[in-house]
């Protein structure tokens, strides 16, 4: 048997009586034996033999000479199938699809269906169209699109960020010149999300199984804030935990190498920012040298309260990470919370696993204990390691060379057509100086927001030390 027929048949044991009714669909090979066969017999008794309607097998007959000509694997002529409604009506609702995602507008499937059946209802008026699922999913497969989750940084980076990205290194080199700051004397700090339940996105399981599940004590929306602040040198700040609540319990105090606090909702506060500054970041006891802090721009860190607090307090120049560049340009973003977090999610599992856990009268395990996070979090940090750290400022375009020798190290550097655009701004335009000595404001070229150092103050606020946030 040759490999025509050995598809045929393989083709003609698959047909059966339950699924004849359905839609199916033949390879070439098949519809030539379909035809010899009714050739050798009659129309009726081969449609019969092979399961499919007369009316198909007189169909193939008459493209008998097509069939011939092409692969016995294909399942369509040239230029069969069905036929779109309107062909310059799919055009204009393409371009219309286009248009919004140029201006980065989400789009969803029944927006497009809707706008689908309005133009069918302006051009065609007295012709009924449905806009159905069927009917949008092929559009989607003619015209080549697909639904997408978005991104945090798209794979070509809008070119609004240049003007951002370009004011924030001038800023920062212009602060080096001035301060000649040690790797020691520069930091930066970002507060991240944790949920006293973490078990992550994925499993091992075997292949074929329906449904993945993975237990959990039923805390995942239980969050508390992580403030993590590290230096140039590589070296790492305690981390500040923020718990939801009002009392702290006197038993969190026990566990060394992490600062608790409480907070209504958790979240970081400026009365907390203002505690970190000069708790941990250190006041000017702390440093006679001046100082440059990194972080984004939370509302919490533009206060007038907490920019004064860093500069006569903590003698620090602030410099604010533009909005929307924290992936390009804040050294935690870059490096540090994803290992952080995916340790931290380790350790949660092992418990889970095989940890000490408590349950509840129904048998329910407990969430874990907050002395039990807190031992995560300081685990989770110390596994960050020295040379992480320091790369990660190297990255964000922090302790790169002044004179730009390094800038292909830079994360936002990796996109060509931002690069580009980056250094033409950085090298090509004219040399006024975006940040004086004297520490005047610094205005972002792209909204106006403040990127760094604030010198005038009238406010009188010592700040607070280590005790006082035991």
């Amino acid at each position: 048997m040759d490999q025509e027929e050995e598809d045929a048949t393989a083709a003609l044991e698959e047909v059966s009586p339950q699924t004849r009714s359905s839609r199916k669909s033949y390879t070439v090979s098949f519809k030539l034996r379909v035809i010899r066969e009714s050739k050798l017999t009659t129309i009726r008794s081969a449609a019969r033999r092979f399961g499919v309607d007369r009316k198909q097998v007189r169909a193939w007959i008459a493209t008998q000479d097509k069939l011939l000509a092409c692969p016995r694997n294909r399942r369509r002529l040239d230029g069969a199938g069905g036929k779109p409604a309107d062909e310059e009506l799919e055009e204009e609702l393409l371009q219309w699809l286009r248009q919004l995602r140029a201006a980065r507008q989400r789009v969803t499937r029944k927006m497009l269906m809707n706008e689908a059946a309005r133009l069918y209802r302006v051009y065609h008026d007295d012709r009924h169209f449905m806009a159905s699922e069927g009917w949008l999913r092929r559009f989607m497969s003619r015209k080549q699109i697909t639904l997408r989750r978005r991104t945090t940084v798209a794979q070509r980076l809008p070119r609004e960020l240049a003007g951002r990205i370009s004011n924030y290194i001038r800023t920062v080199r212009n602060l080096r010149k001035v301060h000649t700051y040690r790797a020691e004397e520069m930091a930066a700090m970002d507060e991240t999300g944790l949920w006293l339940d973490m078990p992550g996105n994925s499993t091992l399981e075997e292949v074929g199984t329906r449904t993945v599940a993975v237990k959990t004590t039923g805390h995942e929306k239980n969050r508390f804030t992580v403030v993590l602040g590290a230096r140039a040198d590589g070296s790492r700040m305690h981390p500040m935990v923020i718990f939801k609540g009002k009392r702290k319990d006197k038993a969190l105090d026990k566990i060394t190498g992490v600062v608790v606090q409480m907070q209504e909702n958790g979240w970081m506060t400026e009365e907390l920012t203002l505690r970190w500054l000069t708790a941990l970041w250190g006041g000017i006891a702390a440093t006679r040298t001046r100082r440059m802090l990194v972080w984004d721009d939370f509302r919490a860190h533009k206060t007038e309260r907490v920019k004064r607090c860093a500069d006569e307090v903590c003698n620090t120049d602030l410099v604010i990470v533009p909005p929307g560049c924290t992936p390009l340009l804040q050294a935690p973003d870059i490096s540090w919370n994803k290992p952080f977090k995916e340790k931290y999610t380790a350790l949660w599992s092992e418990w889970s696993v095989s940890g000490e856990k408590t349950y509840t009268p129904g048998g329910n395990t407990r969430a874990p204990t907050r002395e039990t996070c807190l031992r995560w979090v300081k685990e989770a940090w110390a596994s960050v390691t020295r040379e992480t750290i320091i790369r990660s400022f190297k990255c964000a375009g922090v302790t790169t060379d002044i004179d730009g020798a390094e800038d292909a190290l830079m994360i936002c550097m990796k996109d060509e057509d931002l690069a580009q655009e980056v250094k033409m701004q950085l090298y090509n335009q004219d040399s006024e100086e975006t940040h004086s000595a004297t520490g005047e404001e610094i205005e972002n070229e792209a909204d106006g927001e403040q990127l760094a150092i604030y010198e005038d103050s009238d406010l009188d606020f010592d700040g607070f030390t280590a005790d006082d946030l035991l």
